[in-house]
């Protein structure tokens, strides 16, 4: 009779120790080792849950069975406890996105010249109208900074802000670009005195730091 009521306290005072053990561990980067601060720690099916602080460090009470832990940009992990405390270290893989093409557009040109934060020169087609329509180097000398010089064939020069005077008899250091098509070869060199000018219903010229968009 001794034995069986033994046997009915432990069996009551086993939960209780259970119920009031702490569980602690570490979530880290499994790659780098570092430590992953905000990382949320919960039980799986329960509101309650934690999360690491600044050295990846948490503490959670009342431990169960499986316990979830996620952070922004790694995978979820399910780790299973089966209700023994202890310290436990988690480590977390990076999730590995396949993000589409990324399309960079330097300035919307539909907005007002005033709004559009760069230097930016516009020669429209009554501008590339109103001189000799063989040449565009009347149009492009009538922005600020900008200065075109043409000699013989293959030895005009463009130069923006002094960029490009260094080179003598052609353009170089400056990009151009036609319906998105490069004028630049590819060892730098620009020659947009070969372009028809019916073909050319506006040009712009980005002058400064904003051109290297």
């Amino acid at each position: 009779m001794y034995k069986q009521w033994l046997l009915i306290g432990i069996l009551f005072i086993v939960p209780t120790i259970l119920h009031g053990q702490a569980m602690k561990g570490r979530v880290f980067d499994a790659t780098n080792q570092l430590p992953l601060h905000g990382a949320n720690v919960q039980w799986k099916n329960s509101e309650e849950g934690t999360s690491t602080d600044a050295s990846g460090y948490f503490e959670l009470k009342n431990v169960r069975d499986t316990l979830t832990v996620s952070f922004v940009g790694y995978k979820t992990k399910h780790l299973i406890v089966s209700g023994s405390s202890g310290f436990y270290r988690i480590g977390l893989e990076v999730e590995e996105n396949i993000l589409s093409d990324v399309v960079i557009t330097a300035f919307n040109m539909d907005s007002r010249k005033a709004d559009i934060p760069a230097s930016v020169g516009v020669i429209s087609k009554q501008d590339l109208q109103r001189d000799n329509q063989t040449t565009i180097v009347p149009s492009i000398n009538r922005i600020p900074g900008v200065f075109m010089q043409s000699g013989a064939y293959n030895t005009n020069r463009l130069t923006i802000r002094g960029i490009g005077s260094r080179s003598p008899f052609s353009t170089t250091k400056i990009r151009a670009y036609f319906k998105g098509i490069p004028l630049t070869t590819g060892d730098g060199e620009t020659t947009i005195e070969d372009t028809d000018l019916e073909l050319i219903s506006r040009a712009e010229i980005i002058r400064g730091p904003a051109s290297s968009i």
